[in-house]
């Protein structure tokens, strides 16, 4: 944990696979939340989980655009 913050975490973070452990990734607030769009959406057919939309981006097919946007969900999950 100590090294995650330091410069050598900044370097382990680049490495394959070590890297995971050492990731440098911004931490999710109350304050950022609070300015996302909320949503519920399926991790399975039969479990609803809530999030928040990050970002929307539409699909293109070929040459067609697709009737459907894909979403970027924010979960907040328990850390396994």
């Amino acid at each position: 944990m100590l090294l995650k913050l330091t410069k050598v975490g900044k370097v382990l973070s680049k490495i394959p696979v070590i890297g995971l452990f050492f990731g440098q990734g911004e931490i999710m607030t109350i304050g950022r939340l609070s300015n996302m769009q909320a949503c519920l959406f399926l991790r399975s057919p039969t479990c609803i989980s809530f999030g928040w939309i990050l970002a929307e981006e539409n699909v293109q097919i070929g040459e067609d655009k697709a009737n459907f946007p894909l979403f970027c969900v924010y979960s907040p999950d328990i850390p396994t």
